[in-house]
């Protein structure tokens, strides 16, 4: 593995993609190999090549809690909010549980400015929760409070859910 940070160091794409392919050959469900093979599709600015790579990271991934972790961790640090959502997604539907993820979902909504999608999730997740709401609104929201337009998204949703459901 040093080696191969060395050469993404040294800005050698193309003597790592031949590393990270080689791994690759030996374990074709390395879901890091197909992380390695997106960062550097991502540094050569191949988007198209890297949505392949990390897409495929995440179908390989999203079963498993500790790997869904794994990925999460690689893309974070990497500011791939889009690909972090996916990943979630993918895991609920995976692990057949729309109850898990569901704060980190709201939270990359909101750094994307998603905000109706955000609120929508946030007015769902307190209706799921009843007696732990305000401790979970708290949490989910105090990172963002500074965002306006999710407080607007979301007195709207508020709103509409009161008038559907008056009790």
């Amino acid at each position: 593995k040093s080696y191969y940070a060395n050469l993404i160091a040294l800005r050698k794409y193309n003597e790592a993609k031949e590393i990270v392919l080689k791994k690759n050959k030996q374990n074709t469900n390395s879901v890091e190999s197909h992380l390695d093979l997106g960062y550097i599709y991502i540094k050569q600015n191949d988007s198209a090549q890297a949505h392949k790579e990390i897409s495929l990271a995440i179908e390989k991934s999203a079963k498993d809690a500790s790997s869904v972790a794994m990925v999460y961790e690689f893309l974070k640090p990497l500011r791939q909010y889009q690909f972090i959502i996916q990943l979630f997604e993918t895991a609920q539907k995976k692990q057949n549980n729309t109850q898990i993820y569901t704060n980190e979902l709201i939270q990359n909504y909101l750094i994307l400015a998603e905000n109706k999608k955000a609120a929508n999730l946030f007015v769902e997740e307190i209706k799921r929760l009843n007696d732990q709401t305000f401790f979970v609104a708290i949490q989910i929201v105090q990172p963002f409070v500074k965002n306006n337009s999710f407080l607007l998204a979301l007195e709207k949703q508020v709103y509409g859910m009161l008038a559907k459901e008056p009790n």
